[in-house]
C-alpha cells in the first residue's frame, strides 16, 4: 500500500516518488509516455549503512527501522529522505540514480517514532 508520493525535478515535474507502508520507495519517470520506474529500494532497512565503525562497535543503533518522507530541493536538483530509528534517531539520506546514501544521523533528539516532517 503507497503510504505518500510527491512529484519532483525541474518544472514541470519529471519525476515521482513513492514511499510505501512496507518500507519502500520506487522512484518514477514520468517524460515516458506510459512512465517508467528508474529504481525501486524493497530493502533499504539492509541496503543503507547507517553506522560508521565507531557507532557499530558502541552498539548505537539498528539502522532503519521506518521511512518518514521525501523531500526535493531544487537548488541541488537532488531528492532526500528522511528515515528513522524506534529510538528517535533520524537519518538524513540522498536518492542516487543507482543507490540510497546515508548524509547524516540526528541521535538523541528524541525518544519516539517520528511521524512527519516539513521543510521550506
Amino acid at each position: 500500500p503507497v503510504s505518500s508520493l510527491g512529484f519532483f525535478g525541474p518544472e514541470p515535474a519529471s519525476h515521482l516518488h513513492v514511499l510505501s507502508s512496507l518500507e519502500t520507495l520506487s522512484v518514477w519517470d514520468l517524460q515516458q509516455q506510459a512512465g517508467t520506474c528508474l529504481a525501486r529500494h524493497d530493502a533499504l532497512r539492509r541496503e543503507v549503512d547507517m553506522l560508521g565503525e565507531e557507532e557499530a562497535a558502541a552498539g548505537a543503533g539498528d539502522g532503519i527501522d521506518y521511512l518518514v518522507g521525501c523531500q526535493y530541493c531544487p537548488a541541488t536538483q537532488r531528492l532526500y529522505l528522511v528515515a528513522g530509528e524506534h529510538c528517535g534517531t533520524l537519518h538524513l539520506l540522498a536518492v542516487e540514480k543507482e543507490a540510497v546514501v546515508a548524509l547524516a544521523s540526528l541521535r538523541g533528539g528524541g525518544g519516539g517514532a517520528a511521524r512527519g516532517h516539513t521543510s521550506d
